[in-house]
């Protein structure tokens, strides 16, 4: 179960990274750096 709901978050954050590409390079920005920061904590569950 944790596991698919896991790919799912992921699959949302691929849809918000096309989102944020469509949107200005300003908001561009500020996404990025939090997706950057959520990526390696979910990926360190991961390992977990």
């Amino acid at each position: 179960m944790t596991k698919k709901t896991s790919s799912a978050n992921a699959v949302s954050n691929l849809v918000q990274d096309f989102n944020t590409r469509k949107l200005p390079q300003k908001t561009l920005k500020k996404k990025a750096k939090t997706g950057k920061k959520r990526y390696p904590v979910r990926r360190r569950q991961y390992t977990y």
